[in-house]
């Protein structure tokens, strides 16, 4: 695995040195968080520690999926310019000599000795996404609510951003709101506190004043009526209950995903392996025409427990990226009061940890 380069280098904006890492190669199967990063933006870029400026650094890059048969070179068009004795052919001659250095043999193949080229950063992350089957009709829809983003959160005015919404309310469905999710959860890791606030704005808005957004507010109303039926039922457990009460309970709910699903988010902690093992042994007493279903639910539970699982830590994950950018920012006190929505125990209990 070629490894990155850790250097120094000036913020463009206020000149402030940045340690930084730079990848020139990227291996797919042994850097998954490379490409990740690469599609979001964040490959070979740094937010100055000093000002909170994102800066993107030119350097070559080389791409290598070897599942997908895919290897990609891309050398900005300055790079050669700014190295005497340098071309694109050498530059990209000297990336292949570093991904073949940690690679077997064996595992070499035709497509290698032909890497694709790309014109721009842009363009290698467009044969990225087409290889792993976004189509460019995906990518220009992707772009149109980008666009329509960028619009609804320059508008002058909520009469002018009211109008918007009104004149583009089919374009505004589920796609369109994660869009907007991940731009402002981007934004708020990048340090752009007022971007992010804007964006949470908008997506106020569109709840109340868009079709799909009035029926997703709609759902969250009954999805948190359902959520307070379940604490109830819960807290009716007592003050100890055991697991075969919550099997009870779940049990009892078998038939009513809604139900089954709050379960699961407000009692994982009592979900662990004695409990699994305790429904297995459910299940084994059970008639024999009830256990097919059974078994089905006990999976669906399983599925449901690692998405409540993953779904806290990566908001324990954003809670340490906020608490990062605090720490980094001139006006920590100015960007708490901004943010006050993110203070929760969750960020407390990162607080406390990085405290001890």
């Amino acid at each position: 695995m070629s490894q990155p380069t850790q250097t120094t280098l000036q913020c463009s904006h206020c000149g402030a040195p940045n340690p930084v890492t730079l990848h020139r190669v990227i291996d797919v199967q042994s850097e998954p968080n490379a490409k990740a990063a690469l599609l979001g933006g964040r490959l070979n870029a740094f937010q100055c520690q000093n000002c909170g400026q994102t800066n993107t650094v030119s350097t070559p890059l080389l791409y290598h999926d070897a599942d997908k048969e895919l290897l990609i070179a891309f050398v900005p068009m300055d790079v050669a310019m700014r190295q005497p004795g340098q071309n694109e052919e050498k530059i990209i001659g000297e990336l292949m000599n570093e991904l073949t250095k940690s690679l077997p043999k064996e595992s070499f193949r035709a497509y290698m000795f032909n890497p694709k080229r790309a014109l721009t950063m842009q363009g290698l992350i467009e044969q990225v996404m087409e290889a792993d089957g976004v189509t460019p009709e995906m990518l220009a829809e992707q772009k149109q609510r980008v666009t329509l983003l960028q619009r609804l959160l320059e508008a002058q005015s909520e009469e002018v951003l009211l109008q918007l919404i009104q004149e583009n309310d089919e374009a505004i469905d589920e796609s369109f709101f994660q869009t907007l999710v991940l731009m402002a959860q981007r934004a708020l890791q990048e340090g752009q506190q007022q971007v992010a606030g804007g964006l949470i704005g908008v997506q106020q808005l569109l709840l109340e004043h868009s079709t799909y957004g009035k029926e997703l507010a709609q759902a969250q109303e009954e999805q948190e009526a359902v959520i307070q039926e379940v604490m109830q039922d819960i807290n009716d457990l007592g003050d100890q209950p055991q697991r075969s009460d919550f099997l009870d309970l779940l049990l009892k709910y078998r038939d009513e995903p809604d139900r089954v699903q709050a379960l699961v988010g407000l009692a994982r902690p009592a979900m662990d392996y004695d409990f699994f093992v305790e429904f297995g042994e459910y299940i084994s007493k059970a008639p024999a025409d009830e256990r097919d279903a059974l078994e089905t639910l006990r999976d669906e539970v399983r599925e449901l427990t690692n998405a409540v699982d993953q779904q806290s830590r990566s908001v324990m994950q954003q809670k340490v990226q906020f608490l990062q950018i605090l720490l980094n920012s001139a006006d920590y006190e100015g960007m708490l009061r901004e943010n006050m929505e993110i203070v929760d125990e969750n960020f407390l209990a990162v607080l406390t940890a990085n405290i001890q």
